[in-house]
């Protein structure tokens, strides 16, 4: 049995947005048992910024509500309406706290007193980048949380790798790194790199190229499988100037390393010969 909303409410609500989201409300009537309620509907719906506005004034218990999947309202705006810079700015403005949020729903604790995130969920960030956000929405989204840009999803990808797997601009790419340099140290769950990862999704050149100038030494890094990027480079097929960059680069990093040993041999050999302690 489906328990209408009241009816008073429902007059008011409409008075207050206007006739055009009419059946927004009627639907809400029937998604009310199923965890949605106006708001998020309006949020799916990517109604404007005005409409979203007036159901939170309306409903604003609505602000810390998650729907059936575990949502708040700064998730849902982030999947459905992700360039909708104005929206997801009045979210956060009224719920800050939601831009470190994961979805799903808390879990209780052994004693049943904290509660911890469910592990799977995903961070707002995280959906607008997989949803075609723009740069101004995710630069929006990591002033106050940066480290949520080293938050990693149920792969272990960070948000540089969303950014490379969804084959965003080097803008975005530029703006993490710089943004988050550790981003660049953090392997995923197979032990890529974002280099690694950049060639198994076949990014395009001028991103392989920036990240091998951000970070030269992934080059000589290995992972799970032990391959490195070069290795990665032959298996996917990738272009030949990137496989000519990584090939370059590669045997000057490693140069640099045999470099590096030798002054350090010759250091430790110095230092036995003088101090008579190696």
């Amino acid at each position: 049995m489906i328990i209408s909303l009241d009816e008073s409410k429902m007059r008011g609500a409409e008075a207050c947005i206007g006739n055009d989201t009419h059946d927004l409300l009627r639907g809400a009537n029937q998604e009310a048992l199923c965890g949605n309620d106006h708001v998020h509907l309006a949020l799916k719906a990517n109604y404007n910024t005005s409409v979203i506005r007036s159901l939170i004034d309306k409903h604003p218990e609505s602000i810390y509500s998650r729907d059936r999947k575990g949502m708040l309202l700064l998730h849902l705006a982030c999947k459905h309406c992700p360039q909708n810079l104005d929206t997801i700015k009045l979210l956060i403005e009224l719920d800050p706290f939601a831009a470190n949020e994961r979805t799903g729903w808390k879990l209780p604790t052994q004693n049943d007193h904290k509660y911890r995130e469910a592990p799977k969920g995903a961070y707002p960030v995280q959906i607008a980048l997989k949803h075609g956000a723009s740069l101004g929405v995710i630069q929006l989204l990591t002033e106050t949380y940066s480290d949520i840009l080293l938050k990693t999803d149920e792969f272990g990808h960070n948000s540089l790798h969303i950014a490379l797997k969804q084959h965003l601009s080097i803008d975005f790419i530029h703006y993490i790194i710089t943004c988050k340099p550790n981003t660049l140290n953090f392997t995923d769950d197979s032990f890529n790199y974002a280099l690694h990862n950049s060639i198994r999704w076949r990014v395009d050149v001028y991103t392989i190229k920036y990240l091998i100038a951000a970070s030269p030494g992934t080059t000589q890094l290995r992972n799970f499988d032990g391959r490195t990027p070069i290795d990665l480079a032959y298996l996917f097929g990738c272009e030949d100037e990137s496989i000519k960059m990584l090939e370059e680069s590669s045997v000057y990093i490693g140069r640099v390393i045999e470099a590096s040993k030798t002054v350090f041999q010759e250091n430790v050999e110095e230092w036995g010969i003088i101090s008579g302690t190696f």
